[in-house]
């Protein structure tokens, strides 16, 4: 044991011995276990550094084989190095490289520190231990164990850097193959070195290097039209340091010889003029072109087209020779066959005929000149000038004058010889008629209607133009054409057209109508309306007697929903009651009409909460449906206090069904009677229109 871990482990020892002493004044805290061992672990158990670095190692003391209300520990490491930062588990007190763990009823587990070794700038190669002593002290006796660290400190090499070496400046000729070479490049180390070459200006050549890894890359020296560098780099590397060096090679141009070809007739006729054209190229500049026909004739330095007529049939070989800024010559030749001259051409003749002869503006009028012809050949063009600004080509153009007045016309024919004749002729214009044109005006529609009434749609048809034409005027309505006929008018003539239009399909609100034409077309806008929906009333018969009773009777069989009933009595006092006849069916379902209602007595008739007088429906007619199950056809409904219609229905406290068949049975049930107001059109009722109008409208009858 050292001086430091000894001293360490003599202030563990009266640390522990001083909480001894206050766990004896406290108290006794429980029964120790005997002691069973001290445990030390490191981590890691070995390292490889690097003067200057830092490791971090986590040691833990195990005391769980231990009853003890302390531990310590104590590192201990080479000299000149230190413990820059460090973290403990559980209660701990730490002074430098120590550390001490407290616990009044037992120190238990594991007591973990991590801290961070800082090895020193200076450190030698070799191995180094870091020593942790862990302590306890059990009834008066010292307990340590010891784990060692042990980390290697490697000083690195130093590695001499090369030397790059790209060789020589270099100069070639384009087209030849260079070498670059860098294999003068050394490294002091005798390290062996790897090569990286790149082309730092390629001139816009776009040279590019056989193998840019190579010691001695190689490359064709490109095309150039004067003297061009090139410059490369060369990146030489030991693999730790790496160095360059640069190389240009001077590309001189070489002169290439100038191509040419030659662009002529292969035949020709003895007089006629022929134009040869020469096409060169050369890597410099074309500075002349010196020509010959074969005839004798030649041009010196006259340029790349030229032309010749030559004066006798014959075979005539005609040559080009093109010289470039460098001297350096190219020649192209082309035969050409040349035959003796046609007699003398014959002139056409020219003639046209024009339909109608005497068009309107506007007409089109057809032109044939296919009369006119060529007695030693053929025609092979017409030319036409209308005299009205316009021209044409072709034996047999259309044309159509614009306006009225008198028009030359010119037609020139071409011979095959390319002869010429010309023809003229006057065609007079009239003014034109205007086509017909039918304008609608005047559409009259009502601004309002009842739905399922015919609307009268009128409009006014006039033919604006000069010619009398039949045309088919529409009637339309939302965009849909709804009825039709034909109109025929003279020019300047009108009539007035009536459509009768049945609106029961349409729905309540705007309309569109369209009156139309094959040229116009005038809209408006009515408005469609329909009598609201009949509202739900509420009935109550107030009466003054013990109570009020409704009685309905049918005779016969009682059919389905839908059958006609009527009432032919009155309420009486306080007593309402009512016939109604109809048929039967299984479902005990039917529905009819209570037609009158008058009160007698000191009966009170309510409708929807509100006192009024029966007299205002006298006239109406109310829905009356029984729902019923059995088997029999007459009914007696009574219902005690008020009998009201809330929501179009009456709740029948009662029902007492009497059989008119043989089992003669009675049986007391609960039915619901519905009685359906239709509710007037309010006299005097403003529709959307602002037209004012009376009209009562009625249910219809249920069959």
């Amino acid at each position: 044991m050292n001086d430091s871990v000894r001293n360490f482990t003599t202030r563990t020892t009266a640390a522990l011995v001083a909480l001894a002493l206050v766990l004896s004044v406290v108290g006794p805290v429980g029964t120790a276990a005997a002691a069973q061992g001290l445990v030390v672990t490191q981590s890691p158990s070995s390292a490889t550094v690097a003067p200057g670095e830092t490791v971090e190692v986590t040691t833990t003391v195990n005391v769980d084989a231990l009853d003890t209300v302390g531990a310590g520990l104590a590192v201990d490491l080479p000299d000149g190095w230190s413990i820059t930062e460090s973290t403990s588990t559980g209660i701990a007190q730490q002074q430098r490289n120590e550390w001490i763990w407290f616990d009044p009823s037992n120190v238990t587990g594991d007591q973990t520190t991590t801290y961070t070794v800082a090895v020193p700038e200076d450190a030698d190669s070799g191995e180094y231990d870091i020593t942790a002593t862990g302590l306890v002290t059990k009834n008066g006796q010292e307990m340590e164990t010891v784990e060692t660290t042990t980390l290697t400190v490697e000083r690195p090499e130093t590695n001499a850097p090369p030397s790059a070496d790209a060789g020589d400046d270099l100069t070639a000729a384009e087209g030849e193959t260079v070498t670059l070479d860098a294999s003068g490049s050394t490294d002091p180390d005798g390290d062996d070195l790897s090569y990286d070459w790149s082309v730092v200006d390629d001139a816009g050549t776009g040279v590019t290097l056989s193998d840019g890894a190579a010691a001695a890359p190689t490359f064709t020296a490109p095309d150039v039209s004067a003297e061009t560098t090139l410059t490369f780099e060369v990146s030489v590397s030991d693999g730790v340091a790496s160095d360059t060096d640069t190389v240009t090679v001077t590309v001189t141009p070489v002169n290439a010889a100038p191509t040419v070809s030659l662009d002529g007739p292969s035949s020709a006729q003895a007089g006629d003029s022929v134009e040869f054209t020469a096409a060169a190229s050369d890597d410099g500049s074309v500075e002349s072109y010196d020509w010959t026909f074969g005839d004798g004739d030649g041009a010196d330095d006259a340029g790349s087209s030229v032309t010749h007529a030559f004066d006798s049939a014959g075979e005539y070989t005609v040559g080009v020779t093109v010289t470039d800024d460098e001297g350096a010559t190219a020649t192209a030749t082309q035969t050409v066959s040349v035959s003796a001259a046609p007699p003398e051409n014959e002139a056409p003749s020219a003639s046209f005929t024009v339909s109608p002869d005497a068009p309107e503006a506007g007409q089109s009028v057809s032109f044939d000149a296919s009369a006119s012809s060529d007695a030693d050949g053929s025609v092979a063009s017409y030319a036409w000038n209308f005299g009205d600004g316009d021209s044409a080509t072709g034996a047999t153009p259309a044309h159509t004058f614009d306006s009225a007045g008198e028009y030359t016309v010119e037609l020139t024919v071409t011979d095959d010889d390319g002869g010429t004749a010309t023809a003229t002729r006057t065609v007079s214009v009239s003014a034109a008629l205007t086509p017909a044109d039918f304008q609608v005006s005047g559409l009259t529609v009502p601004s309002s209607v009842a739905q399922g009434d015919t609307v009268a749609v009128s409009a006014t048809v006039e033919n604006a133009g000069d010619t009398e034409a039949t045309e088919t005027v529409t009637l339309g309505v939302d965009g849909i054409q709804v009825d039709s006929r034909s109109l025929t008018l003279a020019g300047g003539a009108s009539e007035t057209v009536t459509f009768d239009y049945d609106t029961a399909s349409l729905a309540a609100g705007d309309h569109d109508v369209t009156v139309a034409t094959d040229d116009d077309s005038e809209s408006a806008q009515f408005t469609t309306t329909v009598d609201d929906d009949p509202t739900e009333h509420t009935l109550r018969v107030v009466g003054s007697g013990e109570y009020s009773s409704y009685e309905f009777s049918a005779a016969g069989e009682v059919a389905a929903a839908g059958s006609t009933l009527e009432s032919g009595d009155s309420i009486v006092g306080s007593t309402a009651s009512g016939g109604v006849t109809g048929t039967w069916s299984d479902a005990y379902t039917f529905t009819g009409s209570l037609e009158r209602l008058s009160v007698n007595g000191d009966a009170t008739v309510y409708v929807d909460g509100e006192s009024v007088d029966p007299a205002d429906y006298g006239g109406d007619r109310h829905t009356l449906r029984v729902v019923g199950s059995g088997e029999y056809s007459s009914y007696e409904f009574s219902a005690a206090g008020e009998v009201a219609a809330a929501g179009s229905t009456l709740e029948v406290r009662r029902l007492d069904r009497r059989v008119d068949r043989e089992r003669r049975s009675h049986r007391h049930v609960e039915r619901r009677v519905h009685v359906h107001r239709q509710p007037r059109t309010a006299l005097g009722e403003r529709r959307r229109d602002g037209v004012r109008r009376r009209r009562t409208r009625r249910p219809r009858r249920l069959r």
